[in-house]
């Protein structure tokens, strides 16, 4: 891994649907060098996936991230509990963390009664083994690109928020983008009998209304020599001001993948991708620098294993059907 290459995951993290042309020239590289790498990244399982983040909330559903504690989690039960979690229609992300908690897993659902449905589900079908479970819901997520390769600011997108109405042929994009998000708009036309032009400017719309928030990749940051972890912070006061000036935080640290606003124990969830644990550390210690005065507990949990992260779920169709 050269700076070649973190140039290039760089790029395919702001927009994972540039062409090979469009990135050699924003890396310095030669169209087939893009290429090579690109595949070699692949095959070397470095880019897991390239993905289409949906706003899911312009589809008017919730996300609400479940913990789960099993009392027998031997290497067999994990198997089967994150196979049954993966294809669950419902799931968006599951993952395999640190601590006491044996899975994460992102659920979404259109209402208070169809979350109620689905969570009463995932705890029949995982049974009597099942020892303890949390919730929190996510009111607000921030989605940002894999800057920590490069070290770069996030430039904010001021382009504005134009209205479009999605019928049943933007569905179909939306998943096929959500699978690969480099499909090319002649694969998905001939897989939906749609035109290509039609596709291409349905994606265009989709993009511009924000409904997709970005095409990015998905990385398996371990084989960068980096660590994934989730931290949660609860505060003990905690107003449109404060909530402000954390968002400007998070939003300017390079380690920040993600972060969230949540409602439950927990008022922020945050994706945080370091090099070490003293790297970690460091980012911790500048949290409490700006935020110590409200700042009442928080939990570092490291990630060791993303099985799904799919924003375009297979419940989605299934709800419209």
């Amino acid at each position: 891994m050269d700076v070649k290459d973190r140039k290039l995951l760089y790029e395919l993290s702001k927009n994972s649907r540039l062409s090979a042309p469009q990135i050699a020239k924003n890396v310095g590289l030669s169209k087939d060098a893009v290429i090579y790498r690109m595949k070699h990244l692949e095959h070397s399982g470095v880019i897991q996936k390239y993905v289409a983040v949906v706003n899911l909330k312009k589809l008017h559903y919730r996300t609400h991230i479940v913990f789960l504690e099993f009392r027998k989690f031997d290497l067999l039960t994990e198997k089967k509990v994150l196979s049954f979690l993966v294809d669950f229609p419902y799931s968006i992300w599951v993952a395999s963390p640190s601590g006491h908690w044996d899975v994460i897993v992102d659920i979404i659902s259109k209402s208070t009664d169809q979350f109620d449905e689905i969570l009463s589900t995932l705890i029949d079908q995982l049974g009597d083994n099942l020892k303890h479970y949390d919730v929190l819901e996510t009111v607000r997520e921030f989605y940002y690109n894999h800057k920590y390769l490069t070290g770069e600011n996030v430039t904010e997108s001021s382009s504005p928020n134009v209205h479009y109405s999605l019928d049943h042929t933007d569905y179909l994009i939306l998943k096929s983008l959500s699978q690969n998000s480099r499909v090319k708009s002649t694969d998905i036309s001939k897989k939906i009998h749609v035109s290509h032009d039609q596709v291409s400017y349905r994606i265009k719309k989709l993009a511009q209304s924000k409904i997709i928030e970005q095409f990015t990749v998905w990385l398996d940051v371990s084989k960068l020599n980096h660590s994934y972890y989730y931290l949660f912070l609860k505060l003990n006061s905690l107003n449109k001001k404060t909530e402000n000036r954390i968002t400007s935080f998070l939003k300017s640290q390079k380690e920040v993948l993600f972060f969230g606003k949540t409602a439950g124990r927990f008022n922020f969830n945050i994706d945080v991708i370091v090099e070490d644990q003293l790297q970690l550390k460091l980012f911790i210690n500048h949290l409490r620098e700006h935020f110590g005065d409200i700042l009442e507990s928080r939990e570092n949990l490291l990630m060791f294993d993303q099985r799904k992260n799919n924003y375009f779920p297979e419940g989605i169709l299934k709800d419209l059907a």
